[in-house]
This record gives structure tokens, sequence and C-alpha cells, in this order.
């Protein structure tokens, strides 16, 4: 599920139910979905948290929960961190900032 890959240009991404409840029925119990950090903060600010965001990622564990489907979630770029482009101006395994925004992620 790439709904928080991807950083779109209006931040905004949704989880459907009716995608679990699907993947259940095809016997599937498992699903991974990779995470970009900037979703789950307002303003490129590391400790603003968008809690509009954090919800719909709640959601999306509600269904996990509810259709029996185990949910693996992958940061694949967190302050200080990524595997991907434009790189992070920051790094996470020598600078304090970005352990810090990490934890409290």
């Amino acid at each position: 599920m790439l709904d928080m890959f991807y950083l779109r240009e209006n931040n905004q991404f949704e989880f459907i139910e009716n995608e679990f409840k699907i993947i259940s029925e095809w016997g599937f119990n498992f699903i991974r979905i990779p995470m970009d950090y900037r979703h789950l903060i307002l303003k490129d600010d590391w400790n603003n948290i968008n809690e509009n965001a954090v919800s719909r990622l709640d959601r999306a564990l509600d269904y996990g929960i509810k259709y029996d489907i185990h949910i693996s979630l992958n940061l694949h770029r967190a302050p200080g961190y990524t595997v991907a482009n434009p790189p992070e101006k920051t790094n996470l395994w020598i600078e304090k900032e970005p352990q810090n925004a990490f934890k409290n992620l």
C-alpha cells in the first residue's frame, strides 16, 4: 500500500477499507505500508505532528485488526535518513536533532 510512500503536493492520502476487505477475502494476511515521515509532520517541522495524517494511519491499523491483517510499517524516509531522492539535509546516524525527531515520531 503506497499511500504514504510518495509525498504529493497536497500531502493527502487515504486508506480504503474495501481494499483491506478484498485482501482478506483473497486469503492474504499481511500488508506493508512504506512511509515518508513528511506525511506525519506539518510545514517541514519535525516537532509539529500532523494529527490528521496520524488519524488516517490509525484507521489503516484498525482495518488491519478488523480484517485480521498484519501491517508492517516501514519508514523509507525519516528525519536525516532516506533511501530516495532528494537526500535529507541532516544525518540520522550522527546528529542529535534528527535522532530526537525520529524518537518523537
